[in-house]
């Protein structure tokens, strides 16, 4: 099955809607009362630095499970420091937005990877007994499966999830992430609809702005990514103020990232949208200015 976004971002997507319920699947972590709590936070500990790209937490069982997206490369290293956590729960306990209502003294933690690849035999989970989330798609619909099980029970009890045959993982929940290439087109493709969208209600808007309004979870990204997202959403906006629709619209003198729209900006966007080349322009333009950086 073809997604418009990486694998990666895919797997991120897969997960939230895990937590959510979503009505395709057969059973969720929903019914632990998991919840989204932090993506892309980064995390330092004795043994070195974690970046997990999603966490789930549930209150009502004292548990966050820490998710390592991945495509097919793992370290023993990067096993380690998480296994570290798992011991150690305390410290990220520190990071969760969900500390005021956990019990501390029973609080846990379990890290794991997830993959469309099988890597249960890779020696960094397999030496470790480290916990590793399969997704695949097949004739029958999307399986997930937990070949390297949970040290929770109720968690190892509600693998495998099956999906509806006639559905998809959503990709809506975290529709890009400029770390991967693969969707740098849906990146330029989502902040433009926000911005056709902004300009729609409000003359003046700021580029965080449209982000939120692209990312329905950008409350719980990390203030690094979140930082990256906004630099990288800037150079489209240069892009778009030089050369797409100079003359609707124009930076805010002396302002961090303020935008001024003239109201025919989402019409004449819209018009420029209908042409196949320019989502495929700006995406290409994304690309090479990370190249460069």
């Amino acid at each position: 099955m073809m997604y418009n976004i990486s694998s990666h971002t895919t797997q991120v997507n897969g997960w939230i809607a895990l937590a959510r319920g979503f009505e395709g699947f057969s059973h969720s972590l929903a019914e632990l009362d998991f919840a989204v709590d932090l993506i892309e936070h980064e995390v330092s500990h004795t043994e070195g630095i974690v970046k997990p790209d999603i966490v789930l937490t549930s209150v009502e069982e004292d548990l966050s499970i820490i998710i390592d997206c991945k495509s097919k490369t793992l370290t023993s290293s990067q096993t380690q420091r998480y296994v570290y956590l798992n011991k150690n729960p305390e410290i990220f306990l520190k990071a969760t937005e969900y500390e005021d209502d956990i019990d501390s003294q029973n609080y846990r933690v379990e890290a794991c990877y997830s993959s469309f690849s099988d890597l249960t035999s890779d020696d960094a989970i397999r030496s470790y007994n480290f916990a590793f989330v399969h997704f695949k798609h097949s004739s029958s619909g999307v399986l997930i499966s937990n070949p390297s099980p949970f040290d929770d029970e109720k968690l190892v009890t509600t693998f495998p999830i099956n999906m509806d045959p006639e559905r998809n993982l959503p990709t809506e929940y975290y529709p890009f992430d400029i770390e991967q290439r693969e969707d740098y087109q849906e990146f330029a493709s989502s902040l433009i609809q926000s911005l056709i969208h902004t300009a729609a209600t409000d003359s003046v808007f700021d580029v965080e702005e449209a982000l939120r309004d692209a990312h329905p979870y950008w409350e719980h990204i990390g203030e690094e990514k979140s930082e990256r997202l906004i630099e990288e959403a800037n150079k489209i906006m240069k892009k778009l103020e030089a050369e797409e629709v100079s003359e609707y619209i124009e930076k805010i003198a002396d302002s961090d990232g303020e935008y001024m729209v003239h109201h025919k900006t989402a019409s004449a966007l819209q018009n420029r949208l209908s042409q196949p080349d320019f989502i495929e322009g700006v995406a290409a333009q994304i690309d090479q200015q990370t190249l460069e950086s």
